[in-house]
């Protein structure tokens, strides 16, 4: 109200509200702006002061519409809630999204990715967002459907699910085998109730008797072939290249390294671009920093390493900015800051 009053700028909650050019902006955490179009202090049905704007009405013309302040916090709050949703599936740009339905993501996957890792990625609170909870989570079924939290659990199919919390929940479709299976040249279901979590390697044995034993020593062994196909997000290493060009380049090998035990796929494009592209030719070299921005684009983090950050790493550093790009620091011994 007094943004549009006294045509003054004002910040209240991590919210912006300006009035300018016939505008009434308001700033959302993300940066993103809500437009209205020539704002002007009202009088509402009931008598009281309101804000009016021009608009398309519910006659489908454009006319003057009143608002009021639980209408505007539902505005700000499904458009905060759309740029988390937006966040999330940048941050999940390598993952094959077929499409999305309100605060849902669907995503056709293979089986052997998984969804606790797709979950923890969306789970991740925006870095223009510091203090909000954020939880996804999904389920895995061989078709789109809305969630079914107890009769899912009885389908022939298995169905990871669980209720949704705060904006984000994740489906993620995968094909998977019935309980019934082949056991020693025949058909064999298990019991209700006991439905193996891998359908791959069964808890029973070949006459049907429960064989923890065998399950157990299996699983593991499938387990950590699965951990290396399983789902990783893909980070930007920046750290420095020009100077000591050969220490640099053991250096980056090395977070690149430290990324990959950390459980993700590292993108060093120092140590890619320079193999066909002359550092030393100014414009060979922007060539190169507009194909790591090209890249920069496509992944979910970008790590800057080192406490010296040189021009090359400046101006990435200030595009993961102003992308709001998630950005995380770390020292020379691998620690974050």
């Amino acid at each position: 109200m007094e943004a549009v009053k006294f045509k003054h700028t004002t910040s209240e909650y991590g919210l912006t509200f300006s009035c300018r050019s016939g505008m009434l902006f308001i700033t959302l955490p993300s940066g993103r702006k809500l437009a209205y179009v020539k704002p002007k202090i009202g009088t509402n049905k009931f008598g009281g002061q309101c804000i009016t704007y021009e608009g398309i009405g519910s006659t489908k013309k454009w006319e003057r519409l009143d608002s009021y302040g639980p209408k505007f916090v539902e505005n700000i709050v499904q458009a905060t809630a759309h740029d988390i949703l937006c966040y999330v599936m940048q941050t999940l740009s390598y993952c094959s999204i077929v499409m999305h339905i309100h605060d849902e993501v669907v995503i056709e996957a293979d089986p052997s990715m998984s969804l606790d890792a797709v979950c923890e990625q969306m789970g991740r609170t925006p870095p223009w967002a510091k203090g909000l909870l954020l939880r996804a989570d999904g389920y895995a079924t061989p078709f789109y459907k809305k969630d079914q939290i107890f009769s899912a659990k009885r389908q022939t199919h298995l169905h990871l699910v669980v209720e949704t919390e705060n904006f984000i929940s994740v489906y993620i479709k995968m094909r998977r085998p019935s309980p019934m299976d082949i056991r020693d040249g025949r058909p064999f279901s298990c019991p209700f109730g006991k439905e193996e979590p891998d359908m791959s390697i069964s808890k029973y044995n070949s006459e049907g008797y429960l064989d923890p034993t065998a399950y157990d020593a299996l699983s593991s062994i499938e387990n950590e072939a699965r951990a290396l196909r399983a789902f990783r997000s893909i980070v930007y290493v920046c750290s420095p290249y020009a100077g000591d060009i050969e220490k640099n380049i053991a250096a980056a090998r090395t977070y690149s390294r430290f990324a990959v035990e950390q459980g993700y796929i590292p993108i060093a494009p120092h140590l890619l671009f320079p193999q066909f592209l002359n550092d030393t030719d100014s414009k060979e070299r922007e060539l190169g920093l507009f194909f790591g921005n090209a890249i920069m684009s496509k992944c979910s983090e970008v790590w800057v390493f080192e406490s010296h950050i040189s021009s090359g790493m400046e101006a990435e550093v200030k595009r993961t900015k102003w992308k709001n790009y998630h950005l995380r620091y770390f020292t020379e011994n691998l620690e974050e800051i």
